[in-house]
Order: C-alpha cells, then sequence, then structure tokens
C-alpha cells in the first residue's frame, strides 16, 4: 500500500482500506499515505489528499471510518490527521497576520457539510482531544459571546 502512486485513479482504493480487516492497515492509511500526502513532494503545495482538494463526500468517508473505527491506535491516527487539516485548511492565508486559530477551525468546518451530518461535530470533537493546544487557544468574542448569552438564559437562569 505504502508503494502505490497515489493519483485520481488509485484513491478509491486507497480509501477502501479505511475499512480493511487489518488494524495496521488502517492506521497506515491515516498517519503514512493521507497525513503525509497532504502537500506535494516539495512540501509547499497542495497534494492530492489535501482536505481542500478532496469532495464533501470524501472527506466525510476518511473522517467517519478513522473516528468510528473500533481500534484505538487507528482513531488516534485519525485524529492526527485532523490534526494536520486544521493546520493547513486555510491554505495561502495562513500566511497572513491575520492567523489564529479560530480562523484555522472555521476554515476546517468550512469543508464539510454541516446540515446534512454530525461528521463535523465529531471532528471538531476529536481535535479538541487530540490538539489541546487548539483547545486552549480558542476563543469566542463578540457574536458568539451574544448568542451563548441569548440561547442559554432560558436553560440556565442566574
Amino acid at each position: 500500500m505504502l508503494n502505490i502512486p497515489l493519483s485520481s485513479v488509485t484513491l478509491d482504493a486507497v480509501f477502501a482500506r479505511t475499512r480493511d480487516t487489518d488494524t495496521i492497515m488502517r492506521k497506515l492509511v491515516y498517519s503514512a499515505i493521507l497525513d503525509q500526502h497532504c502537500f506535494d513532494s516539495e512540501g509547499s503545495g497542495i497534494g492530492i489528499v489535501h482536505p481542500r482538494v478532496l469532495t464533501i463526500s470524501q472527506r466525510e468517508l476518511i473522517i467517519r471510518n478513522g473516528l468510528g473505527d473500533r481500534e484505538p491506535t487507528v482513531r488516534q491516527a485519525a485524529g492526527s490527521l485532523l490534526g494536520t487539516w486544521v493546520d493547513v485548511a486555510r491554505g495561502e492565508a495562513k500566511n497572513d497576520e491575520t492567523k489564529d486559530i479560530n480562523s484555522d477551525v472555521l476554515a476546517l468546518l468550512n469543508l464539510f457539510d454541516l446540515t446534512e451530518s454530525t461528521v463535523a461535530e465529531d471532528a471538531l470533537l476529536s481535535i479538541f482531544d487530540t490538539r489541546r493546544d487548539i483547545f486552549d487557544h480558542l476563543e469566542f468574542k463578540g457574536t458568539f459571546d451574544q448568542l451563548f448569552s441569548v440561547t442559554n438564559t432560558d436553560r440556565y437562569p442566574r
């Protein structure tokens, strides 16, 4: 599997291996193939399995299979892949002075269909679990504070 060149023709076979019977194979798909090929061979451009290159259904398949796996090592590898996706989701905008964790997380969430499935929610919870640096530096200001106070006053009176 590690020697198969990644292309649009071989991607479906690689994605099928996320449901392989062998635990090591499933883990390798996440850690050695998907995670390592987010960028091109020089490490500067977008690779064939960069999250912005993949379709919504491909991203959701990868995350659903990885986070829903029965083996903790595969779930951990999928969580690590999500951490990489947070780091690369904004692409070129990441080099701006406006770099912050909130924008990175929102860019990742924009890669999913937020209305049709809970994959984005599962992905976010996994990121919070595996990347404490993101969880610790995430801040909700302005509109989020107003939204939170309005929504929760009925449930949690002061």
